[in-house]
């Protein structure tokens, strides 16, 4: 059977999205579309106007649509996903 040592820090998978993830929802809830009464976030999540949305939330969007892709491709199972370090 397979022993975990108590004293080795253990590598935690890295084909996962949850911190561009956390990142990218707390970056929209500060921008000016989401502080609007009626807006919900998906309707922020696709505006690309620049005066409500700042351009770092847009760039996290990408980040995250790039990385969930990554998990499908074949290459990274083994290696790991890079976008999710």
């Amino acid at each position: 059977m397979l022993e975990v040592k108590t004293d080795t820090p253990h590598r935690k998978a890295s084909n996962s999205c949850k911190k561009i993830l956390s990142d990218m929802i707390a970056c929209y809830q500060n921008t000016i579309c989401y502080k609007r009464e009626n807006a919900t976030f998906e309707e922020c999540l696709h505006n690309h106007d620049l005066n409500e949305v700042d351009e770092n939330c847009i760039i996290l969007r990408k980040a995250y649509a790039q990385c969930r892709r990554n998990i499908l491709n074949g290459n990274f199972k083994m290696l790991g996903n890079p976008l999710s370090r």
